[in-house]
C-alpha cells in the first residue's frame, strides 16, 4: 500500500506542498529569500569546468520559465513545436489492435520523468510502457516527442495537468527509447543589465559556428541547486550506499532557499528512525519525492540501503553518470589549460576499454574505485557507458535579436549537448527568481518577437492556472 501511494505522488501533492509553503511563506518571509547565484568561475569548477571562455557578459535566463523554450527534433528532422497541432483523440474501433500511441508532451515547471510518473499513474501502466527520447529542463516551456504501449487512445482524454498536456496523438507502432532524437531547438531570452554590443555579439557567435564551443556536461548534470549528484555517483561506486542515501536526505546547499537547508538539517537528528523520518518528510513530499521512496522502503527493510536506492533507479543512474561526466569535466578542463593536445573526443569514465583506465586512472586510485566497478552489480540497470563524447561541438544558428532588456537566440544542437554550456560561452550566467539587478522583469514571447511562434495561446489555455497563480505571486 505505502509503495502505491508513493508512486501516485504527483498533482496532488504538488498542490499541497505549495500550499503549504505559501503559509510558510507568510510567517517567515525570511526563509524563502534565494541568495543571487550566479554562475561564476568557482561555481563551474565544483563541477569540473575550469578553464576561461574569453570574455563574457552577465546574462541573466529563466527568469520565467517561458524564457527558455525547448523543442524537440525527432531522428527524421520533425519538429515537435510547444504551439500548434490537433488535440483530438484518434478514434479506432474496439476490435482494432493498438500497439503504439504517439504524442507530443508540452510541459511547463515539471521535469520529463515527473511527467512520465504522472501520466504512468493516472493511466495506470507501468512507466517502463512510456517512451521518452530526451530528458527535458523542468524551469523551461518544452514540447518532446512521447510513446505509449498498451494504451488505447480513449485513455488519453483525461491525461493533462496544469503542468503539461498532450497534443498531435497519433496511432502506430514503435517505440522511443532514450537518445532517439536527433537534437533540440531553443528559443532562449537571455536578460541583460545593459545593452549588448551587437558587433560583440556577432563576433561571438561567428567564432562558436566555425569553431565549436568546448562541450562541457553544464551543471543541470549534477543536481541544482545543491551540486551533489557526481558525489553521490562516487559514494555509490564505492559500495558506500547509506552514505549515499544519507547525503541525499541531509546534505544542503548555500545555494538553497534558507527554508530547505533548515529542513535538511532538522532531519539529522532522526537518522534511523525510519518512521518518524517517513512522517517529517510527508509536508514536502512533492520535493522530497526521491528521498520520500528510499525511506519507505527502508522502514520496512531497515539496514538494506542498497534497495532502498533501487527504489528510484532513475536517479541512481543519473548520479553514477554524473560522476563519469565530472570526470569527463576535470580531464578535458587540464588539457584545455595546460595547452595539451586535445583529442577528437573522450571517452566516459564507466566505459570498459583501456583506453578509458588509462585516461581516468589517477581518479579511479584516488577515489579507490576500480573497474569494472563491483558494486554496480547491485543495480543492473546502470549500463556501461560504451560512449565517446566529442570535445567541440557546433551550433545551428537560426536567429538572434537585440532587444530592450536582452538578447533572444533562436538555434539549434544536437544532442550530447547542453544549451547552457554554449551560452556560458558568451555569459556569465544566472538564472531562476532570484535576478541580476536592474534586469528587465516584463514577460517577453521571444518566439512572436522573431516571426516563429507564439505562447499567448498557451498562456490563455493549457497553462492558464499557471499563469495565474504567477500574477498572484507577483
Amino acid at each position: 500500500m505505502m509503495k502505491e501511494k508513493l508512486e501516485g505522488a504527483g498533482l496532488d501533492d504538488w498542490k499541497k506542498e505549495k500550499d503549504f509553503l505559501d503559509r510558510e511563506r507568510e510567517q517567515s518571509p525570511e526563509l524563502f529569500s534565494r541568495a543571487f547565484f550566479q554562475e561564476n568561475d568557482s561555481v563551474l569548477a565544483k563541477v569540473g569546468i575550469d578553464v576561461v571562455f574569453g570574455e563574457r557578459i552577465p546574462g541573466h535566463i529563466k527568469l520565467y520559465p517561458e524564457d527558455f523554450i525547448v523543442e524537440e527534433v525527432s531522428k527524421d528532422g520533425v519538429l515537435h513545436p510547444i504551439d500548434g497541432g490537433p488535440y483530438e483523440i484518434p478514434t479506432v474501433s474496439p476490435e482494432e489492435e493498438v500497439r503504439t500511441l504517439w504524442a507530443d508532451l508540452v510541459k511547463m515547471g515539471i521535469d520529463s520523468f515527473e511527467a512520465v510518473a504522472e501520466l504512468s499513474h493516472s493511466l495506470e501502466i507501468d512507466r517502463a510502457k512510456i517512451g521518452i527520447a530526451g530528458i527535458k529542463d523542468k524551469h523551461a516551456l518544452t514540447a518532446q516527442w512521447m510513446s505509449f504501449r498498451g494504451v488505447r487512445p480513449e485513455a488519453l482524454r483525461g491525461a493533462s495537468a496544469p503542468n503539461f498536456f498532450l497534443k498531435n496523438i497519433s496511432v502506430g507502432k514503435g517505440a522511443l527509447q532514450i537518445g532517439d532524437l536527433l537534437g533540440n531547438r531553443f528559443t532562449i531570452f537571455i536578460r541583460t543589465e545593459s545593452p549588448v554590443s551587437g558587433e560583440w555579439l556577432s563576433e561571438k557567435l561567428a567564432d562558436i559556428e566555425e569553431n565549436g564551443f568546448w562541450n562541457f556536461f553544464y551543471l543541470q548534470r549534477f543536481g541544482t541547486p545543491r551540486l551533489l549528484s557526481h558525489k553521490l555517483g562516487l559514494l555509490i561506486l564505492q559500495g558506500r550506499f547509506e552514505d549515499a542515501v544519507k547525503m541525499s536526505v541531509l546534505e544542503s546547499s548555500e545555494y538553497e532557499i534558507p527554508y530547505f537547508r533548515n529542513f535538511h538539517a532538522g532531519m539529522l537528528e532522526q537518522w534511523g528512525d525510519w518512521k518518524t523520518l517517513l512522517k517529517a518528510l510527508e509536508v514536502l513530499s512533492y520535493s522530497f519525492k526521491t528521498e520520500r521512496k528510499m525511506i519507505a522502503y527502508l522502514v520496512e527493510h531497515p539496514d538494506d540501503f542498497a534497495g532502498a536506492l533501487n527504489t528510484v533507479s532513475e536517479q541512481v543512474k543519473l548520479w553514477v553518470y554524473a560522476y563519469a561526466s565530472f570526470l569527463f569535466n576535470v580531464t578535458l578542463s587540464r588539457l584545455i589549460v595546460r595547452g595539451e593536445e586535445v583529442p577528437y573526443s573522450l571517452p566516459l569514465a564507466l566505459s570498459g576499454n583501456s583506453r578509458t583506465h588509462d585516461i581516468y586512472k589517477e581518479f579511479f586510485d584516488e577515489h579507490g574505485i576500480r573497474p569494472p566497478f563491483h558494486a554496480l552489480k547491485n543495480f543492473p540497470y546502470v549500463q556501461r557507458m560504451e560512449k565517446e563524447v566529442e570535445v567541440l561541438k557546433k551550433v545551428k544558428l537560426y536567429g538572434w535579436k537585440i532587444g530592450e532588456g536582452g538578447v533572444i537566440l533562436d538555434f539549434f544542437l544536437e544532442k550530447g549537448s547542453y544549451a547552457t554550456t554554449f551560452l556560458s560561452h558568451l555569459f556569465v550566467l544566472s538564472s531562476g527568481s532570484s535576478a541580476l539587478a536592474g534586469i528587465l522583469s516584463d514577460e517577453v514571447d521571444s518566439k512572436a518577437l522573431l516571426g516563429t511562434g507564439e505562447i499567448a495561446s498557451l498562456k490563455e489555455n493549457e497553462f492558464r492556472e499557471l499563469f495565474e497563480m504567477r500574477e498572484k505571486k507577483l
